[in-house]
């Protein structure tokens, strides 16, 4: 009984290391707001408060130039922070989770103090908003069956179209479609469609995000995206530029074709895609103000 016992313990913990090896394997929308607001959610008049941010990179590439900023709190509080304060610790990057070590997604925490509230003769609620930035890359690859039409009346049960596809997990996810998987002699070619959705719960935007948010993304580079890349695909859709708007934010369809040859029975080819974008995700909270006791 006791060798048993010795056994079942011993193939506990190599299950239980098994266990603690295994990382962290990135699946969410990018970076996160984790929390936002103030220690101290109500506070006497003329007493410190501190702001603090948490965010963590949950998708599956490392986010550069990260950005924070603090705005919408009111100018009676004793120092209101410019819109130029980006908190540049945050710039050098947030790493994504790496399975293959064990190490999640990269987090880290900024505080913005303030001296002290403001006085007021009643109790008063203050809003203050958060707007995180960084700059990400989706990448995306696509598996394509063609088959022909007479291998095809033989056939009639053979797999066509898009066999499999997989998207680096981010704030955008993309979807394959084959228009025209089955060929003929007169008909070779074949069109594959392309939909980009932001899955995340904030914005995109193109061009430089080095500055800050409120002056950064305008009405010219909110939504879109940058396709730096249709490789195995030649792209019909929006050739002569390669960015690409979100309709109302949230998606985008974009054609390439592929020339098949000769195929008497099927035929495979891969492609991929390439985006590169900036994003950006908000938050908001608030803190109420005691009156100041006379």
């Amino acid at each position: 009984m006791r060798k048993i016992l010795i056994l079942g313990l011993i193939v506990l913990v190599v299950f239980l290391a098994g266990c603690a090896r295994k990382g962290e394997v990135p699946t969410g929308t990018g970076v996160i707001i984790k929390s936002f607001g103030p220690d101290i959610s109500t506070v006497d008049s003329n007493t410190p408060v501190n702001f603090i941010l948490s965010i963590k990179n949950t998708g599956g590439v490392k986010a550069e130039n990260v950005h924070a900023v603090l705005f919408g709190l009111s100018d009676k509080w004793s120092t209101v922070p410019a819109l130029n304060d980006l908190a540049p610790e945050l710039a050098s990057g947030l790493a994504a989770a790496d399975p293959t070590t064990g190490l999640p997604g990269e987090e880290i925490t900024k505080t913005w103090e303030e001296d002290k509230a403001p006085a007021s003769s009643s109790d008063i609620s203050y809003d203050a908003n958060v707007r995180v930035q960084y700059k990400y890359k989706t990448e995306a690859t696509g598996l394509v069956r063609v088959v022909s039409a007479d291998y095809l009346r033989t056939n009639p049960n053979v797999q066509r179209g898009i066999i499999s596809s997989q998207t680096t997990a981010g704030p955008l996810s993309v979807n394959f479609f084959a228009r025209s998987p089955v060929v003929t002699g007169e008909n070779n070619v074949v069109r594959v469609q392309i939909e980009v959705q932001n899955v995340g719960e904030g914005k995109t935007f193109s061009g430089d995000n080095s500055v800050a948010p409120a002056s950064s993304v305008t009405a010219g580079t909110l939504n879109k995206i940058r396709i730096t890349e249709v490789d195995g695909c030649t792209r019909v859709t929006s050739s002569s530029t390669k960015a690409v708007l979100l309709i109302g934010g949230k998606s985008a369809t974009i054609n390439c074709e592929k020339d098949i040859t000769t195929t008497t029975t099927f035929t495979d080819f891969t492609f991929t895609v390439k985006i590169e974008y900036g994003y950006f995700v908000d938050a908001a909270t608030q803190v109420t103000v005691l009156k100041k006791l006379t």
